[in-house]
């Protein structure tokens, strides 16, 4: 797999006369120097040690600081270009409706040795004395999370140890790391030497005190950037399982504990790639066995995934042809991406529990691949994302492209360096909006699909989350043709559930989907429908246009809960056939059923009509079966044959 990454400082003017540096991380190619850039003298002489120091002493944040996950928040982005640099800000960026923000953070700049001995970046640390690169540095992060906290962002923190080649910070990296091979993005910690563990603790203490105030409040906290790949981007000089997730666990364990100390409202995340089963041709450890190695070795904590869900090459489309070799839905699939997003939430959820969270914490798209594919690509992660409840975020590399990605071919922004947005800006800005079906639908065809939840992997049965239905199932062409139209989709992510009766509001719910479903004001029709249900507006709106009448006993009830009889379904879809004024003419002798005498006097006229129009059909006994419970599979027969009837599909 080709990785991309690289770092970058940009200046600006923020708060009157204060100037920041901005601070970014994005994927780019190897060949770039990972060293950072100077940065530029920040004048802060005119602003009190109280406006922009550490304010030890404020309140941690509570609960209500919490952005709590839903479907609705989950879109974030790395970085803040998006807002800051006049070259690509969005001039409306306060609608792009982001919820979490990425930010980088170098432990080798923080805890730089040469950072000026000032009572401002003093700092106390069981009973010692420490200095922290306060002014010129964490101050920025101070100012910067402030204002995405003013905008109800979450802001995710990733602490990274670049080597400076500083030789006072070469004691604060793995001694495995320092071989002399130099060139690495980032390092593990040396977390095993006592004297930089106490100086790494220091730090973890100091910045989860800083950084978890209501006002500058960091929701979740990464260490070290995919520790399963100690190649490339937390280097140890060793692929060796146990050292590796040796330094994982512990290096997890020290930001664990400080943020309990200090910041107990927020959670912490080990970084993994996308390589599921997959050593990277040796050069790392698989996610599958780096997760369960380490959550052995973390003593009880409450850990959470920060994965990144590349595909397996950057110019390659989750849908290619390729992909059958590299992804599947099961366990021992080679890599995890957007298209089998499920292999990893289910695995975590059923070995280990749904309390530990997920975030997709970095990846992107490379518009290389063609800008409609970017678009597709981006939107489908998206979804995935948002139908997963094991997921709380879902964060974008690149805004814009960088010029060392350009250079070395990757182009992985919203907007390209010419400040043209891409195709993949639109479907960002509006994927999780109303507008979503005019900027965002169009790529489904992109990617050969009919709905945002259909299987994208080459080859694949289209209904593959359905563990129980199957090609050879005489039911799977009506399953099929109903799951494209969304009329019915499955009693779960990955059952159907064909031998199932369906209940009464469940098919007024298919009906109730053919017309958009419509909005409904509540009344009071039925004794057994109250308001906001999930039901609700369907029933009321087929008892607006007299497809339902509810029960004839005089209870006033709907039904709701009852399983529904082919006869019901054959008088249900008659009378919406006529609010939809078609002929409902048609009309066909039954006496050749041997249970033709069973229909309900009421529903005569419905089962002639549906029989005569093939939507209702005999049993192999020659039986209607018409009061006996219609199933799942029975339904959706007889709405793939009505969907080809009326030519919705």
């Amino acid at each position: 797999m080709k990785k991309y990454r690289s770092k970058y400082w940009k200046v600006g003017f923020i708060l009157l006369f204060l100037c920041l540096v901005s601070i970014s991380a994005e994927r780019v190619s190897a060949c770039d120097n990972p060293d950072h850039i100077n940065e530029p003298e920040m004048n802060i002489e005119a602003y009190s040690s109280s406006f922009y120091g550490p304010n030890l002493d404020a309140p941690a944040a509570g609960e209500d600081a919490v952005l709590v996950p839903t479907r609705d928040n989950k879109k974030g982005i790395h970085g803040t270009e998006y807002r800051d640099d006049p070259k690509f800000a969005d001039p409306d960026y306060m609608e792009l409706g982001i919820n979490h923000v990425v930010m980088n953070l170098y432990l080798d700049d923080f805890m730089n040795p040469n950072t000026p001995h000032t009572e401002n970046n003093r700092y106390i640390y069981n009973g010692k004395e420490f200095y922290f690169n306060f002014d010129t540095y964490l101050q920025y992060y101070q100012l910067r999370i402030r204002e995405l906290r003013q905008e109800g962002v979450a802001v995710t923190l990733i602490l990274l140890m670049s080597n400076n080649f500083d030789p006072g910070i070469s004691n604060l990296i793995y001694p495995g790391a320092l071989d002399g091979t130099g060139g690495h993005y980032f390092y593990a910690l040396n977390v095993f030497d006592p004297t930089a563990n106490e100086q790494l603790n220091a730090a973890f203490d100091c910045l989860t005190r800083v950084l978890g105030k209501e006002d500058t409040f960091v929701q979740n906290w990464i260490v070290g950037n995919e520790v399963n790949m100690p190649r490339e981007y937390n280097y140890t000089g060793t692929t060796d399982i146990n050292v590796n997730t040796d330094l994982a666990a512990t290096s997890f364990n020290m930001i664990y504990d400080a943020l309990q100390r200090n910041n107990p409202c927020a959670k912490a995340y080990i970084s993994y790639t996308c390589y599921w089963n997959h050593t990277d041709e040796g050069r790392g450890i698989s996610t599958r066995a780096f997760l369960d190695r380490v959550v052995w070795k973390l003593g009880g904590r409450e850990w959470n995934v920060a994965f990144h869900a590349y595909m397996p090459l950057f110019n390659y489309n989750m849908w290619d042809p390729m992909g059958r070799d590299w992804l599947s839905f099961e366990d021992d699939s080679q890599f995890v991406c957007a298209a089998n997003l499920s292999v990893l939430t289910d695995y975590i959820k059923n070995n280990y529990g749904s309390e530990h969270r997920v975030l997709l914490s970095e990846q992107a798209f490379d518009a290389n691949n063609g800008n409609a594919q970017q678009a597709a690509a981006t939107a489908y992660l998206y979804y995935a994302a948002v139908r997963d409840d094991m997921v709380d975020g879902v964060m974008y590399t690149r805004w814009d492209d960088t010029e060392n990605a350009v250079f070395n071919g990757s182009r992985l922004g919203f907007v390209d360096n010419d400040n043209n947005r891409r195709e993949s800006y639109y479907v960002f800005k509006y994927m999780d909006t109303d507008q979503a079906s005019q900027y965002v639908d169009k790529y489904l065809a992109t990617i050969g699909i009919y709905q945002w939840d259909d299987i994208i992997i080459y080859g694949q049965n289209r209904l593959e989350p359905f563990k129980d239905v199957s090609d050879a199932d005489w039911f799977y062409q009506s399953v099929v043709g109903n799951y494209k139209m969304k009329t019915m989709t499955g009693l779960t992510r990955t059952t159907f559930g064909p031998a199932q009766s369906i209940s009464r509001e469940q098919f007024v719910i298919i009906l109730y989907r053919l017309e958009n479903s419509p909005e409904v004001d509540y009344t009071g029709r039925f004794a057994d429908v109250s308001s906001r249900q999930w039901y609700t507006d369907a029933v009321l709106w087929a008892s607006e246009h007299s497809i339902v009448n509810g029960y004839q006993d005089g209870s006033g009830k709907f039904g709701v809960g009852d399983a529904i009889t082919r006869e019901q379904i054959a008088i249900m879809l008659r009378n919406y056939e006529k609010y939809k004024e078609h002929d409902v003419s048609a009309s066909q002798d039954i006496s050749e059923f041997t249970d033709a005498d069973k229909v309900s006097d009421y529903a005569l006229d419905a089962v002639q009509w549906a029989v005569a129009t093939g939507m209702l059909q005999g049993k192999s006994n020659k039986s209607l079966d018409p009061r006996g419970p219609a199933s799942r599979a029975d339904t959706a027969a007889i709405m793939k044959r009505y969907l080809d009837i009326r030519d919705y599909v």
